[in-house]
């Protein structure tokens, strides 16, 4: 083989070439990985001289982008979660069309990215790929497309000038060409420590296809391709267009939009959307590193099975995430940020969003150290306007009550009498804590009804809080306070 050839050559011992075919062709084991590379070669050679060369088809796909699209600028971004055309609409997001090439048999993928519009021309595409992207292997003996592409049978043999291949259309049932369509959506060729900001600088990066594969079928099946005499590409100069008709569209994940809003941020030159909290271009949630807002999630009148369901994960995502252990997952982050209301603030461009504010919200922390954390965080270390203890003259209840009006919204801590929390109910433990405030009856009785109701639809604990805060803030006015209407003007 090639080692041999080179240590005659050479006037070099064979070891020694063997660790040059193996550096050569990017074995970490050297000498003893070439020992691997020459016995495929033998059997390359012996499967090309027994059965001759297999034909190299080529399975086409075009199709839009679920992650990559361009903002108003023109500028790519990548998102974290999939969206659909009238997602991205939503946010102002242009979709972009993927023209992929893929090697029947092995692991080869040549991507091409074209904004999306109602016609385009995927000719230039389909010429870069076939002269530029080397690991494809020049022009294919057949060419499979599916039948959404089925005009292509005639159209597509017009940009070639000679040696066009053969057009095969195929149905779902031919798992390989769906796979191979598939794999053309992975997001292998943009990473956010490295922004790009054209689709020209995306495609250059696309035609350097890494060609190695660990499988030993699939590398086998390639290198024998790669023995094969390449065709070269000549184009025509003919243009081939398409409408949208023949572009696969995604179906998208059914998320509403009831509750969201838009603010743009950047976060590695990329832009940073909110969705009702919810971050999904350029940044994924992270490991809790706020105790504070960590005493929050511990201190939700939930059980840790109720909220997996709330946010579409498993108990154990949910238990690892407040064990500051693993972070939730994009959409499970977005169900989270839609329950507590989270918004997000920033003051540098290079680091990520931080929550700025959220509520309102109903807490029941059992432990002193719960209900500190939760305290300091609701009032942003006691920048509130009152914080105090509701108490009713003529009402008797089993549960104490610590209400926190602060600038940005209400909060309300329940406590059972006996748990250790209610020990941490002093202006010495609580910053800017005002102590009791009597307030009405009927106030108190609505509160605690509020407080159950919350309890008893966790799947509703937004709504239900929002519903009966949401009254007293517009007749509070910018320097009142709301238990200034509450308080029981009798004592």
């Amino acid at each position: 083989g090639e080692a041999t050839e080179t240590a005659q050559t050479e006037c070099i011992p064979l070891w020694q070439a063997l660790d040059q075919a193996a550096h050569d062709n990017g074995l970490m084991n050297r000498w003893e990985g070439a020992l691997v590379v020459l016995r495929e070669n033998i059997l390359i050679e012996a499967t090309i001289q027994n059965h001759g060369y297999s034909p190299l088809v080529h399975s086409l796909g075009i199709q839009l982008s679920k992650t990559v699209f361009l903002n108003k600028k023109g500028h790519p971004v990548a998102v974290s979660e999939p969206l659909d055309t009238i997602q991205a609409k939503f946010f102002a997001l242009t979709p972009v069309v993927l023209v992929s090439l893929s090697i029947d048999g092995a692991p080869i993928h040549g991507v091409q990215m074209i904004p999306y519009a109602k016609t385009i021309d995927i000719a230039p595409a389909l010429t870069t790929l076939w002269t530029d992207c080397v690991a494809l292997l020049g022009v294919p003996d057949i060419v499979k497309i599916n039948r959404r592409l089925s005009a292509l049978v005639e159209n597509l043999p017009l940009i070639f000038d000679k040696s066009a291949p053969n057009i095969v259309v195929v149905d779902g049932k031919d798992r390989r060409h769906s796979a191979n369509v598939n794999a053309a959506q992975n997001p292998f060729f943009f990473g956010p420590d490295k922004p790009v900001y054209s689709l020209v600088e995306i495609n250059k990066n696309l035609i350097k296809t890494f060609d190695w594969t660990s499988d030993k079928n699939k590398r086998m099946t390639y290198s024998v391709l790669k023995k094969r005499i390449p065709v070269l590409f000549t184009p025509s100069g003919t243009s081939l267009m398409i409408d949208s008709s023949c572009i696969y569209h995604y179906e998208g994940t059914g998320i509403t939009y009831s509750s969201i809003s838009q603010e743009g941020f950047t976060y590695n030159n990329l832009p940073y959307y909110v969705l009702g909290g919810n971050e999904i271009v350029g940044y994924q949630s992270s490991v809790i590193d706020d105790d504070w807002f960590r005493g929050v999630l511990q201190s939700l009148p939930i059980t840790n099975a109720e909220l997996a369901i709330i946010l579409g994960c498993t108990t154990n995502n949910v238990v690892q995430y407040l064990g500051k252990k693993a972070p939730l997952g994009s959409h499970s982050f977005w169900k989270l940020s839609e329950l507590l209301n989270l918004r997000f603030d920033q003051d540098i461009d290079n680091e990520p969003p931080y929550i700025s504010f959220f509520g309102p919200l109903l807490l029941t922390p059992k432990t002193p150290k719960q209900f500190i954390a939760a305290y300091n965080s609701v009032t942003r270390g006691g920048d509130l306007n009152v914080a105090y203890e509701m108490v009713c003259f003529n009402t008797s209840s089993p549960y104490r009550y610590v209400i926190v009006e602060a600038y940005f919204d209400f909060y309300v801590f329940r406590f059972e009498l006996d748990w250790k929390s209610c020990e941490a109910i002093t202006s010495e433990k609580l910053i800017n804590f005002d102590g009791a405030i009597y307030v009405k009856s009927s106030i108190f009785m609505k509160i605690e009804d509020l407080c159950d109701e919350v309890i008893f639809q966790p799947e509703n604990y937004l709504t239900l809080l929002k519903n009966f805060f949401l009254p007293w803030k517009e007749v509070t006015g910018v320097d009142e306070r709301t238990v200034d209407y509450w308080v029981d003007s009798t004592l």
